[in-house]
């Protein structure tokens, strides 16, 4: 019976999903001495879990093990290594790597990749490499979709970046967008101050 792709996928998926990296690499390994074709897809995978650990590096090793086996990278192998440094505090080489997926021209180079680093620089509780990020977003000028700003919204809010979020509800004032956010979902689950309640009406 010929080595079924699917199944190293389910597979694969489940180590990374628990934080097995190593088994899941190792996974990977045998899928291609089984005669598996290299596959986008399972390398993104190892990518996000490096990513997800905290382990830049490794994920960039990872991503140049996609260009070895014959393949593209994608948007959104660019945008987990962009992550993984922001998430770190590294915003040199999240920057350089930014700027490397816009020579690219892959599809969705800019907005994409420049939320996924707010989103993890958010986390990381990097206030002045999410201002950055916000900036360079402001710079994109891609039209994002009304869920876009109501995550980034809301991942400020939780975060207590009052200031921030009032930004963008001001912002977004400019916009057919404000009245299709759910503002009352942040509202009530992250207690937003009456300062930014204000900013809404």
């Amino acid at each position: 019976e010929e080595p079924n792709p699917m199944h190293f996928s389910f597979v694969l998926q489940a180590f990374v999903d628990v934080g097995k990296i190593n088994e899941a690499t190792k996974w990977l390994k045998m899928a291609q001495e089984a005669g598996i074709e290299p596959r986008i897809d399972f390398h993104l995978l190892i990518i996000k879990a490096y990513g997800k650990a905290g382990l830049p590096d490794d994920a960039v090793i990872w991503f140049n093990h996609i260009e070895d086996n014959g393949l593209k990278p994608t948007a959104a192998c660019y945008q987990e290594v962009v992550k993984a440094f922001s998430k770190t505090g590294r915003r040199n080489e999240a920057l350089e790597w930014y700027n490397k997926m816009k020579d690219s021209n892959v599809v969705q180079a800019n907005s994409v990749s420049v939320l996924a680093a707010i989103f993890a620089s958010i986390h990381a509780d990097v206030v002045s490499d999410t201002s950055m990020w916000q900036g360079m977003l402001l710079q994109a000028g891609s039209q994002m979709a009304a869920k876009d700003y109501s995550d980034l919204i809301a991942a400020l809010a939780k975060a207590g970046r009052s200031t921030e979020v009032e930004y963008w509800i001001r912002h977004l004032r400019a916009t057919d967008m404000l009245n299709e956010l759910y503002f009352d979902v942040a509202i009530s689950e992250f207690a937003m101050t009456q300062q930014i309640a204000d900013a809404m009406r």
